[in-house]
């Protein structure tokens, strides 16, 4: 008498995630995973249609409404899979509106400015005459 049966699916104690006979248990797939580099846009039709496009729990997209007015709605769901929709209006901008970066150095020259004198006052104050016998690039002191 057979108490246990190899080629019996149902008389197995535990059935390994990836087994010789061919069946396997859903797993996570790393490909099936966004990792957040979409570059599409999505357009929906009012807060409704916001509301209407489908994520995952845990998750946020920024949706372009397609209406009259322009509107960028922003939908985020909690844990749940409860959807909040906030809408934000916005304008195209000029050219002549854009900030432009450049580099302004005259407050760090002031800054380092200030820095030095705070630093001649403590020498001053600690009787020390600037050159430091200490540190990296300290000189040895002559021999007595």
């Amino acid at each position: 008498m057979v108490y246990f049966d190899p080629n019996n699916p149902y008389n197995r104690p535990y059935q390994p995630l990836n087994n010789s006979y061919g069946a396997t248990i859903p797993q996570f797939q790393p490909s099936m995973v966004n990792n957040g580099q979409s570059v599409s846009v999505v357009k929906v039709h009012g807060k409704e249609g916001a509301l209407a496009f489908s994520m995952p729990p845990n998750s946020s997209a920024i949706l372009l409404d397609d209406g009259d007015k322009p509107i960028i709605w922003f939908k985020q769901t909690d844990g749940a899979g409860y959807p909040t929709v906030t809408g934000y209006s916005f304008a195209p901008l000029k050219s002549d509106d854009i900030p432009q970066q450049t580099a302004d150095y005259s407050n760090l020259v002031k800054e380092v400015g200030d820095i030095n004198q705070r630093l001649l006052w403590i020498e001053k104050e600690l009787g020390v005459n600037g050159e430091s016998n200490s540190g990296i690039n300290a000189k040895p002191k002559p021999a007595e």
